[in-house]
């Protein structure tokens, strides 16, 4: 599954590095691309450990960690992307809240169950995922409710970046629930995989599609 999405990761960097020229007056889209060269390291430190399990079936210590770190660092790019394009003062004090309690969350949990942040935490990525989809949800109402934006939207790079988070984690959350109660690993992989093809693949028709000069 790793190397699957390792894949898709590249392509959609790489559509991203083509069209970084477009979005160069773009502060938050420029971070946004620079992000997915983050996510592309961890998948490729992802995936050499994998080959390296698969070739001695030994477990290499930084995995956890790596995984760990990346997951705090993509909630909090996302809170704080979807703070910079709120409009409305609620909803930017909402993300600012949620943000605040799933570092409580990830502060309670390493302290008092992994201190050494080894463990691949799905409570944690439960948490990180409901919020983060409240945030997204919070931002698919503020554009419904603007008439100058929702005929243009389509054209505009958040839609799809908002488009794939969307359906990822509608997705992720239930299987990673399910997957507690539930042994079905081959098709939760393929799942996973699924999901990851529709949310980069928004991505890089978004960065195909986009008009820099539209902003929200």
């Amino acid at each position: 599954m790793i190397y699957s999405v390792f894949f898709i990761v590249t392509i959609t960097c790489i559509t991203g590095l083509l069209h970084y020229k477009k979005f160069s007056g773009n502060t938050m889209y420029k971070f946004f691309i620079l992000f997915l060269y983050l996510t592309f390291l961890t998948e490729f430190l992802g995936s050499i450990t994998s080959f390296y399990y698969n070739k001695t079936g030994k477990v290499l210590y930084y995995q956890g960690p790596i995984y760990n770190s990346f997951l705090i660092i993509a909630y909090s790019f996302f809170f704080w992307f979807y703070y910079k394009h709120y409009k409305k003062r609620k909803n930017k004090i909402t993300v600012v809240v949620l943000w605040l309690v799933f570092y409580l969350y990830l502060l309670i949990y390493i302290l008092f169950f992994d201190y050494r942040f080894m463990h691949f935490n799905t409570n944690s990525i439960a948490v990180g995922s409901t919020f983060l989809l409240i945030t997204i949800i919070l931002f698919l109402i503020e554009i419904v409710n603007n008439e100058n934006v929702i005929f243009n939207i389509t054209n505009n790079l958040i839609f799809w970046i908002t488009l794939g988070l969307l359906l990822f984690y509608v997705g992720i959350i239930p299987i990673m629930i399910a997957r507690k109660f539930l042994n079905f690993n081959e098709l939760y992989s393929q799942i996973l995989i699924l999901l990851n093809v529709l949310m980069y693949g928004s991505f890089i028709i978004g960065f195909i599609k986009s008009d820099p000069k539209l902003k929200y």
